[in-house]
């Protein structure tokens, strides 16, 4: 399902975690990318899945970042993205960040 590893991603989520809770240790949860989306697998436990994904949601913004496409000059077009009204990193991080807080309290 994934072409590309991101390993420092669940790295760290888990190391966040580990700080509050031993048991992030355990977890054996990947991320990755398939074409421009990011896949993260968070812990199905009830106890760390809000520690994974406040510690990720930070990270996210700026790896959705890179997975914006580049012109022809090579560079990017994360400077037009807002007027064309594409997928801002930025913004959709902020997005989840607040949806996540908001189904987990």
């Amino acid at each position: 399902m994934i072409e590309r590893l991101t390993p420092a991603l669940p790295e760290l989520m888990r190391r966040r975690a580990l700080a509050v809770n031993e048991d992030a240790v355990l977890d054996r949860g990947t991320a990755g990318i398939r074409g421009r989306t990011l896949v993260v697998n968070l812990p199905g436990d009830a106890a760390l899945m809000p520690l994974f994904f406040d510690a990720g949601i930070d990270a996210v913004g700026r790896i959705l970042l890179h997975l914006r496409p580049v012109s022809a000059d090579g560079l990017s077009t994360a400077a037009t993205a807002r007027n064309e009204h594409k997928l801002d990193g930025a913004e959709f991080a902020e997005f989840l960040r607040r949806r996540g807080k908001n189904r987990l309290s």
